[in-house]
This record gives structure tokens, sequence and C-alpha cells, in this order.
């Protein structure tokens, strides 16, 4: 007797059409993921603060400005410029840069500035203000050069209950010069006392 042979004649399965289902599913899967994670992130983003000595906060007033808080000032500037507190053993204060110009400040004491002759010889001009810095009206001499950059020199006087405040600030244009004037004119001091402590 012989042995019977099957033989399966039937067509086979065809798994290309799962195959491609399953793949519409997943790329829909990672679509949805997608521009779920970019409008959450869209939504939720937050301010980084810049890498500072001080804390910075998100107090400012104006819109994408933050603020360095310390026990005897507080003074506002634009995120994408850097604070530095100065460190422990400097005359207290601080300085504010971005590559377009920078601010930096000290409590308590003048600092006159005096000009290299290279410098004085690049000046345009020179002319004196006053701008309100705390309260205060402060006395201001801006120098401008050649290239069209600015330094600052602001004052802003002690009182009964502020400390005396001096005000250096360099700017390499017009825009700048007006950011760093807006930088110094949020200045607030937190100290108290008689002006024998200033």
């Amino acid at each position: 007797m012989g042995e019977e042979i099957v033989v399966n004649i039937k067509p086979k399965e065809n798994n290309l059409k799962t195959y491609l289902a399953w793949l519409v599913i997943a790329a829909t899967c990672a679509l949805v993921a997608l521009a779920g994670g970019f409008a959450l992130g869209k939504s939720g983003q937050l301010p980084v603060p810049p890498k500072s000595g001080g804390e910075a906060t998100t107090s400012a007033v104006q819109t994408g400005w933050v603020a360095l808080e310390k026990d005897s000032f507080s003074i506002q500037y634009p995120k994408d410029w850097q604070a530095k507190e100065h460190s422990a053993g400097e005359i207290p204060g601080a300085r504010l840069t971005n590559p377009g110009g920078s601010v930096e400040f000290w409590l308590k004491v003048d600092r006159p500035y005096q000009f290299a002759q290279e410098q004085k010889d690049k000046q345009t001009g020179k002319k004196g203000s006053t701008i309100n810095v705390d309260g205060r009206d402060s006395a201001t001499a801006e120098f401008s050069y050649e290239s069209g950059g600015f330094f600052l020199i602001i004052e802003a006087p002690a009182t009964n209950n502020k400390l005396k405040v001096t005000f250096w600030a360099i700017a390499a244009n017009e825009d700048y010069k007006k950011t760093a004037l807006d930088i110094i004119s949020s200045f607030k001091t937190k100290a108290q006392g008689s002006p024998e402590q200033k």
C-alpha cells in the first residue's frame, strides 16, 4: 500500500496587509506623540535663568527680563544678559554683561574713571545730564566714540535711607545704550540707615 501524500494547494495568507496596518498605526501614534510634545513644550516653556553669580528671579516688571535680588539692592536686566555679584573681598555691587554692552556698579563709593590717552583720542564728544535712579536725580557723564559706542558714568547720591551708587556702562551702539540706561534705572536700594553708614 502506498503512502498518501497531501498537498496543500490553499493560497498563502498575505501578511503584507497586516504589517501595513500595524505600520500605519505606529506612524500615527508617533505623529500624535510628537505633536503633543511640541505643543506641551511651547505652552509650558519656562524662562531659563542666566548663568550668574547671583540669584535671578522672574519678578522683573518687563517681559523677558529677570531680577538680581540681594539684601541691599535689586536690579533688573534682560534675560540674555549675565549677572555676577562682586566677590566677598570686593566693594559690594555687581556686573551685568552682554556681547553688546555691560553695566557695573558699586555701592557706597565713588569710582571716578581715568581715561588713557588712546581712549581720549577716540572720543568724539562728552555730554552731561541727569537720570532718575531709585527715586534720585543722578548725574550722568556720557562719552561717545568714533566707533559709535558709548561709555557712561552715573552717580546716584546717598540720601537718608539710600546708599550711594556709582555705575559704569559700556554700549556698542544706541540700542545697547538704551538697554544699559533701562537696567540702571531699574536699580533699587534695599538698605536702610543714616548717611554716616553710607
